[in-house]
């Protein structure tokens, strides 16, 4: 068979599909058939592939059935916006469709509106969709709301475009559970943005490594936890949500701006008698027992002193002078510490050649743990024992 021969069969067979499709689309619509039709006529003039036409199709059969919690002008008007890139419009339908297939979405108004907002931004458009559809897959979702409210509190913050805000939401509902948690990164991502890279997979997949290892040689119960350099929380959250039991958890960071980003994704327990507090504090002058200021609701002062059961600092590779660090933690005190080599990296000022080279600078009196996790910028190093 000729080429020309053969690819003009395959179109054919490719209208035909679509006059089938087509055909049945109206059979089986139920209810608006104006409107539906208009869509469908509407897709014919947006779309540049009968592939595209067909999907667009395929999604209006889906939202036929659920056209009374549609508002049918707003799936136009996103329509006609994204129209004029059939990328995104054959995204847009995708999107739609998997949402329309799911009997208990019943958002459709924010999911418009925030896709309005997306669609500003030919980037942001993709990434927005793509992370819809990742949350259609993740079983029992039910946080839509929370969701389309961070999208348009990103826009009224004029921050929608400047950090990769959709990425972290795809990596951290991959490690999350709980609905309170969830809710909790919504939050810290829309308020604090700038911070979407605290729920990249390496700082996930680090923190999720660091919980497992020390529940097999601890067991479930920590007491007093200090989390140094405890950047916005991400740690805390994690623990709290696998049921460690810990009396309090106390974050140190010299950032105050991530310190309250912590207070936000560790809410439930800041408001539970203070389990969970956050301070502004550099670590490296840090004394034991330790007298340090954290925030009442009111924003006043108010300083406790405390000494730790455990102390965790998964940022060894930026602290300087880490043997003077190493010197103030008491003996005796249970340890959990993170390093790396990834030399490469300018704020990692304090990198080890060597799983071993950094065990033996640390010389715990206990050693309960000791391991390496190949991730992809450098190796992540980690010991759990007793200094």
């Amino acid at each position: 068979m000729e080429t020309s021969e053969y690819k003009n069969k395959v179109i054919n067979q490719e209208a035909m599909h679509f006059c089938l499709n087509v055909v049945e689309f109206f059979e089986a619509l139920p209810g608006d058939r104006e409107f539906f039709k208009k869509a469908a006529l509407d897709g014919l003039t947006f779309c540049q592939s009968l592939q595209e036409v067909g999907l667009y199709i395929l999604s209006l059969k889906e939202l036929a059935l659920h056209h009374p919690v549609v508002d049918k002008d707003k799936f136009l008007n996103v329509a006609h916006r994204v129209g004029n890139d059939t990328r995104h419009l054959f995204a847009f339908l995708q999107t739609t469709k998997l949402l329309a297939e799911k009997k208990d979405f019943k958002s459709w108004d924010h999911f418009f509106s925030a896709a309005m907002v997306a669609v500003e931004n030919e980037e942001s458009m993709a990434d927005y969709l793509t992370t819809v559809r990742h949350l259609t897959e993740k079983l029992n979702f039910t946080q839509w709301p929370d969701f389309f409210t961070m999208v348009k509190r990103l826009k009224e913050q004029s921050s929608f475009l400047e950090v990769e805000v959709f990425s972290a939401v795809r990596h951290g509902i991959q490690y999350f559970e709980e609905s309170d948690t969830i809710k909790g990164l919504f939050r810290v991502l829309a308020e604090t943005p700038q911070f979407s890279g605290a729920f990249a997979y390496g700082q996930l997949d680090s923190k999720k490594w660091l919980i497992e290892e020390a529940q097999k040689v601890w067991g479930p119960h920590w007491g007093t936890v200090f989390v140094l350099a405890g950047w916005i929380g991400v740690l805390p959250r994690m623990i709290y949500d696998k049921k460690i039991t810990t009396t309090k958890i106390y974050s140190f960071d010299i950032d105050g701006s991530a310190t309250r980003a912590s207070e936000f994704l560790n809410q439930a327990e800041v408001q539970n008698d203070w389990s969970f507090k956050s301070s502004s504090q550099d670590i490296t002058t840090m004394h034991f027992p330790t007298t340090f200021t954290v925030l009442r609701k009111d924003g006043s002062p108010c300083e406790l002193l405390t000494m730790p059961d455990v102390v965790i600092n998964t940022s060894c590779e930026h602290i300087q002078d880490i043997t003077s660090w190493w010197s103030q933690i008491p003996l005796g005190t249970r340890v959990i510490l993170q390093s790396n080599d990834g030399f490469h990296i300018p704020e990692h000022v304090a990198c080890f050649k060597s799983l071993e080279d950094f065990a033996k600078a640390m010389s715990l009196t206990r050693t309960d743990f000791i391991g390496e996790k190949a991730l992809p910028e450098f190796n992540r190093f980690m010991l759990i024992g007793v200094k």
